[in-house]
């Protein structure tokens, strides 16, 4: 939000929503959030996620996206700091229960499942979620559509190698389907 950039209707729509969907930093909201980073940082614990009542404060629905919210690499194994900075975590609390954790808290992932949730039967195949995703990036430069579909490829690939159930990713024919999982 800090740059100065044209923008057209629908991409001011975008960015409106997502201060409507914003929560409003009230004094016992801020005064909570100190207490909880002041106790983080007396006992030195790695976990650096906001308490539940705090979290049950947040509007989950993601409308609008920028390229940063995605992995860069295609693979958790990579272990890239471009990634660690887009879970929020550290490469020291980068275990493998905490990278999943903060992917299924990641705004991608957010993204994907309130995708697929809105489609028929809670499924999409790759070329509509790749223009659902390209409409839903509201980067200054817009990005080349061989960009958008690597990007879906990285968050396809870490669903599928970090074994996250809710999300099925098969390939019946050509191209991908990717749709929730019944059993989870």
């Amino acid at each position: 939000m800090a740059i100065l950039a044209d923008v057209d209707a629908d991409e001011l729509h975008k960015i409106n929503d997502m201060f409507s969907n914003s929560i409003l930093m009230t004094d016992d909201l801020y005064h909570r959030m100190k207490a909880q980073i002041a106790n983080i940082a007396k006992e030195r614990t790695a976990n650096i996620q906001w308490d539940n009542d705090i979290l049950a404060l947040a509007n989950n629905s993601v409308t609008a996206l920028f390229t940063q919210d995605f992995p860069k690499s295609f693979s958790p194994k990579a272990k890239m700091p471009e990634d660690y900075l887009m879970l929020g975590l550290s490469s020291e609390t980068g275990d493998d229960i905490s990278i999943r954790e903060a992917f299924q808290a990641s705004r991608c992932f957010k993204w994907l499942v309130k995708e697929l949730g809105a489609s028929d039967n809670n499924q999409l195949y790759f070329g509509a979620i790749s223009a659902s995703l390209h409409n839903a990036l509201v980067n200054d430069l817009k990005p080349y559509r061989k960009e958008v579909k690597d990007l879906l490829a990285n968050l396809l690939n870490w669903i599928i190698e970090l074994g996250i159930e809710q999300i099925v990713v098969e390939r019946p024919n050509r191209s991908q389907l990717v749709r929730m999982n019944k059993r989870s």
